[in-house]
């Protein structure tokens, strides 16, 4: 009977600490709203099942867009899975690949070895509903910003003209600031990142080596969120930093024979791969106490690229062996080396015996875009104040230190990818068409179901959906060989769905959030080239109505096909542009799926006297014209005869799709009220509104 009442025991003692749990959490403000919408949600009346750590809060998302919270839970679970795996939670193989190229060689980090491997563990049962941890903890989500850092840009490279934003930060508890839960505040930049499986399908999707194996091309929000998990001491088990230390970004320096005269770089924050690897494999120029080990087990993206390369791994089947570091005439073959510094994923460095080891084609110029960050960091910028634990590259680690097994899938690594200097290189290039225009498919999954039915027939052009608005034309050819059609094409449906569809146009919540396809060609390097070309012109069209209400003006606007990045996934663009019409009250904004002529409505309340611009607003936010928002707020009577004069028919309520059926349709009004045709604003006065 013993161990039957130890059981007992422990779940009495398991509903007494989730109970005060539970008081915990409402002391700390989080309403009984808050724990039902937390992710995963927990039941204030069933406290016995409160496991794991929640997300909660999700401030200003919803109203941002309705899909970020969908977003950032999806995250939360994909970071999940990043380090739920055999050799990540458990059992890591520090002779493997990914373990020798982001945590060094076993020699140089026997000593943090246990810290390493129990950090991934712990952040392992930070997992959604995980039994194993027992008591409830919580991590507030946000989307208002409190620092205001996600507005601050990071600086161009002079090699990437593009400019890098911060994706995210986190922050730990501070009683002081009356925060007794940690917090993540994702960025604008973070929405319209892949989630963890649309990256593995668009990485894999590639046939080169330099694509298919850079670890880059797998970037989703899952490692993302995984980096600001390490950051929060909860997660990382780190408090006060015991039993581990603290995960930090740590900053970097080395020897630059490119500054005139020679001499150390600024110190720079260790983000991304290339920065990860460089920490790992050169011996720090320092104390000699302090050996690699020390610096990867704090440096967040060693632990979260550690992560990454071995899910992707064993998904892909294969190690993702680029970013690869180098050495000049030793691994690879001068005449080889790369032209560019900032794209290509190989890094060359010189051996310097004693003196630390010099960079042929790495500089300051290409580290400077950011990612994720904790408080503290922004953008990987350029310092000269002497960081805490900063690592300044030294000797390179010997390869005595590596196993011999290693050292070959290296060679054969760098073969597979060498391109000599004087022949263009080899890579698949994917040119998309780019969000813009009045030409695209509308749905995703339609171009998806005729990419797989034209792979399997000969014809290698072949227009589809004709007359709709997902008219596309699909075309496959192979260069020097014009016998050779779609199901000869190697792996013509993957690379059709997951580069061509998927990798582009999508995940930009901002400027594509409906995720349309504006087209694409992927040129492969095998010499087949795949193209995507909407044909569906899609027509701009907007209705505007601004109509008297004795104490404001109640205006009321349709509209289809308006440019996403200034009207806004939810109306945010046009609201704002309305916003300086004076004060904007009783403001509704939806979609209208089953209207079978407008996909949204607008409605609000304005000072008297704002119709026109009411009319410039909705051109501001994207609108093809003014509708019948223009002039001073009254037509001229005359006006259908006028257009009767010069040819134009006059168009009535009559000419509305749908008119006469109800179900055809959205007609604003009271929900259980019929509506007829006299709720239309204007209505029995024709100078007051115009149909059209």
């Amino acid at each position: 009977m013993r161990p039957a009442y130890s059981f007992i025991t422990a779940a009495l003692l398991l509903v007494s600490a989730n109970g005060d749990a539970f008081q915990e959490a409402k002391d700390a403000g989080i309403t009984e709203q808050q724990m039902k919408d937390a992710y995963p949600p927990r039941d204030p009346a069933n406290v016995t099942n409160w496991f794991g750590t929640s997300l909660y809060g999700y401030d200003k998302c919803d109203e941002i867009d309705r899909s970020i919270r969908g977003w950032i839970n999806e995250a939360y679970a994909d970071a999940n899975k990043l380090v739920n795996i055999e050799g990540v939670a458990s059992n890591i193989n520090w002779d493997s690949a990914a373990a020798l190229e982001y945590l060094g060689p076993s020699a140089l980090n026997k000593d943090q070895q246990a810290q390493i491997q129990a950090v991934l563990a712990n952040v392992a049962t930070v997992s959604p509903g995980l039994a194993t941890r027992p008591f409830a903890n919580w991590i507030r989500v946000r989307c208002d910003d409190p620092l205001q850092r996600c507005s601050y840009n990071c600086p161009k490279t002079t090699e990437d003209e593009n400019k890098a934003d911060l994706v995210a930060y986190s922050r730990n508890p501070d009683v002081a600031a009356n925060r007794k839960w940690p917090d993540i505040s994702v960025c604008p930049s973070f929405y319209g990142l892949r989630n963890l499986g649309n990256a593995i399908a668009y990485g894999s999707g590639y046939s080169n080596p330099k694509s298919k194996f850079d670890i880059s091309y797998y970037y989703s929000r899952a490692n993302v969120f995984l980096h600001e998990l390490l950051h929060i001491d909860l997660a990382a088990d780190s408090v006060n930093s015991s039993p581990n230390p603290q995960i930090r970004d740590l900053k970097i320096k080395y020897w630059d024979p490119e500054l005139k005269p020679p001499g150390p770089s600024p110190w720079l924050d260790a983000y991304e791969p290339k920065m990860a690897k460089i920490l790992a494999r050169f011996l720090p120029k320092g104390p000699a106490y302090k050996q690699t080990g020390y610096f990867v087990q704090r440096n967040d993206d060693n632990l979260v690229y550690f992560s990454l390369a071995n899910y992707v791994q064993s998904k892909i089947g294969g190690y993702p062996f680029l970013p690869v570091i180098v050495e000049d005439e030793v691994e690879i073959p001068r005449g080889s080396q790369p032209r560019t510094r900032a794209t290509d994923p190989v890094i060359v460095f010189s051996d310097q015996g004693e003196k630390p080891a010099s960079f042929l084609n790495f500089s300051p110029s290409t580290m400077a875009n950011a990612t994720s960050a904790s408080v503290g960091s922004g953008c990987a910028a350029a310092s000269t104040v002497e960081p805490q634990d900063g690592f300044e590259v030294g000797k390179k680690i010997p390869s005595t230190n590596y196993p011999k097994s290693y050292l070959e899938d290296r060679k054969k690594w760098i073969q597979s990818i060498q391109t000599p200097l004087d022949s263009a290189p080899t890579k698949d290039e994917n040119k998309c068409h780019g969000v813009s225009g009045d030409t695209w498919v509308m749905s995703r999954d339609v171009a998806v179901d005729n990419a797989k039915a034209f792979c399997a027939q000969r014809e290698k052009k072949v227009r589809y959906n004709k007359g709709s608005v997902n008219e596309l034309e699909l075309s496959v050819w192979k260069s020097g060989d014009d016998a050779k059609g779609p199901s000869d094409a190697p792996d013509c449906q993957g690379r059709f769905q997951h580069v061509v569809i998927d990798g582009c146009d999508g995940n930009d919540a901002v400027n594509n959030p409906h995720n349309y396809k504006f087209g694409a060609t992927l040129t492969a390097a095998d010499g087949w080239s795949y193209k995507l070309e909407p044909l569906s012109k899609q027509i701009n069209e907007v209705s505007c109505d601004v109509a008297y209400k004795f104490l404001w003006d109640a205006l009321e606007i349709r509209g289809k096909n308006l440019p996403d990045a200034k009207l806004g996934a939810n109306g945010e663009g046009l609201k704002s542009q309305l916003s300086g019409c004076g004060a904007l009250n009783e403001w509704k904004f939806e979609r209208t799926p089953k209207d079978v002529k407008f996909q949204w409505y607008a409605s609000g309340r304005l000072p008297i006297g704002t119709k026109a611009c009411v009319g410039r607003a909705l051109q501001s936010a994207g609108g093809s014209g003014k509708g019948n928002c223009h002039g001073a707020g009254r037509r001229r009577r005359g006006q259908k005869q006028q257009q009767q004069q010069m040819g134009k028919r006059y168009i009535g309520i009559e000419d509305w799709p749908g008119y006469g059926d109800d179900s055809k349709h959205v007609f604003k009004g009271e929900e259980k009220r019929s509506i007829g045709i006299d709720d239309w604003p204007g209505y029995g006065d024709d100078s007051k509104h115009v149909f059209g």
